[in-house]
């Protein structure tokens, strides 16, 4: 609405210097507002008569008191109008409850406010009567969006708006395990015995799922609603298994856990454990493997002439067992495990160690060597992921680690996710340097094994009876000739028991 204003000039263009202005309501002078030249509205009442008196000065002439016309006030529109919250733009997430509150006043006694509440257009709330109005806004997981939120406060003639832009952003709900088997929070096996796990999964807002398997805070399995758990003869006590269910997206989960308890059961090697705490029973199937081994050598034993010295196998597998019992650090296992392969390649040179005797012992502390630097491995890292587990194994199975192997095994543990990026600077280190320890002594390796194809070539063109014996000096010409006519004097059957 428009205020009361004053307007005047002078006829001949001279500025005007002074003005003296009187206001009167219902003919009553308003001795309060003299002087003004301006008349706010909001200070009016319906039905109230108001005009105004004036007198100007140019400095040379004062004008008579002039009177405006009469102004009858027919309505005064809503008046103090304060909104909450007091910005036009708001941001809410789904489910969240927002407040929106006005207060206003109408100075006509014969008047009453409404407050229209509109959201998008339509109508949500309506009220009356002077003072406040409140409007809750409630939303869901359904509300995202953007939203227009219009309020208009009238005394029946004029009106008062406010607008609101409302911006309803998504929340992001947690994906759903539903428990296939086994029920419960809780459960027994006995080791060396199995127990399978299965869920299904789903998320309220059809985000893309993956899963994940744990036991006792480790990955063990991932991508499959499926997981079957096997403790071995040394798991007995309690673990916990837990499955986790992930948004590929945003990472948000959901997880749960059993309880399992494990118990003890005898097993064939009960209480009996390597240096390095793995059950005897792993040993028996290595030394199963080495047997089958032995078996297919002998088998082709006919085929090749062997040396007629006494073989020390027997010894140097009494020795290096002897060390993995006596020695606890792995690292001087490992450097005596290399003392003792440079004595048997020494002896070997000499004749004093048959060919096929000399091929076991090398495969032995290979193999023993590999267990060695998998030990360490695990007891610094715990359980590894499978696919990594699997390529160590590869990698460590001949006891020594090219550069090819270690750059396969390399590449592998970067992409594992299971690892964080400490471990897999820490696990690559550790390799990176048994493969530094390694070059030498393959390079080494290499020159001697071709001194041994050239060695074994020239043994397999010598004739009966053109083998060199001297070798044996060592033990005295006499001994040495006694005793080859010993080994030759042998009876058939007890060659036959030897061998």
């Amino acid at each position: 609405e428009p205020d009361f204003q004053t307007f005047y000039q002078d006829v001949d263009g001279d500025p005007l210097i002074s003005s003296d202005v009187k206001w009167y309501k219902d003919n009553g002078h308003m001795e309060e507002h003299d002087g003004l030249e301006e008349i706010s509205w909001d200070i009016t009442k319906k039905g109230e008569i108001w005009f105004c008196k004036i007198q100007v000065s140019d400095g040379e002439d004062t004008s008579e008191w002039y009177s405006s016309t009469t102004s009858v006030i027919e309505n005064t529109p809503p008046s103090n109008v304060s909104v909450n919250p007091q910005q036009s733009e708001v941001v809410m997430v789904e489910t969240d409850t927002m407040e929106f509150s006005v207060s206003a006043e109408d100075s006509d006694d014969d008047d009453t406010l409404s407050y229209r509440w509109m959201l998008d257009g339509r109508i949500v709330l309506l009220e009356e009567g002077v003072g406040s109005s409140i409007y809750l806004m409630k939303t869901d997981y359904d509300s995202e969006g953007e939203y227009i939120l219009r309020l208009v406060i009238t005394d029946g003639d004029d009106i008062h708006e406010n607008t609101w832009a409302i911006d309803i952003q998504k929340m992001n709900r947690l994906p759903e395990i539903t428990v296939v088997g086994p029920e419960g929070r809780s459960a027994t096996i006995d080791e060396d015995q199995s127990l399978a796990f299965s869920i299904t999964k789903s998320d309220p807002d059809s985000d893309a799922l993956d899963v994940r398997w744990l036991l006792d805070g480790i990955q063990v399995w991932e991508a499959s609603d499926k997981y079957t758990y096997t403790p071995s003869f040394t798991a007995s006590g309690s673990h916990d298994v837990t499955v986790e269910v992930y948004e590929k997206d945003t990472g948000a989960n959901t997880t749960y856990t059993w309880s399992v308890d494990v118990e003890n059961v005898e097993s064939p090697s009960e209480g009996k454990e390597t240096l390095l705490g793995q059950s005897l029973d792993w040993w028996g199937l290595v030394l199963a493997i080495l047997s089958g081994i032995v078996a297919l050598l002998l088998a082709t034993i006919g085929l090749m002439r062997v040396r007629k010295k006494k073989g020390r196998l027997k010894e140097y597998m009494l020795a290096t067992d002897k060390l993995m019992e006596e020695e606890e650090d792995p690292a001087t296992i490992e450097e005596k495990l290399l003392e003792v392969e440079h004595q048997i390649k020494d002896e070997f040179s000499q004749g004093k160690i048959e060919d096929l005797h000399f091929l076991l012992l090398q495969d032995i502390i290979a193999g023993k060597r590999g267990e060695i630097r998998k030990a360490s491995v695990t007891r610094k890292f715990g359980r590894l992921p499978e696919g990594v587990l699997r390529d160590l194994d590869a990698m460590l199975k001949d006891g020594k680690i090219s550069r090819e192997e270690y750059g396969t095994f390399v590449s592998t543990i970067s992409k594992s996710e299971s690892l964080s990026s400490d471990e897999k600077e820490e696990l690559s280190d550790m390799i990176g340097k048994w493969e530094e320890e390694d070059k030498d002594i393959l390079s080494k390796e290499l020159k001697e094994d071709i001194g041994l194809e050239e060695h074994l070539e020239d043994e397999a063109n010598e004739e009966p009876g053109e083998k060199d014996t001297s070798s044996d000096t060592s033990l005295g010409d006499e001994g040495g000739e006694e005793e080859s006519k010993e080994m030759d004097e042998e009876p058939e059957d007890k060659q036959d028991e030897e061998n």
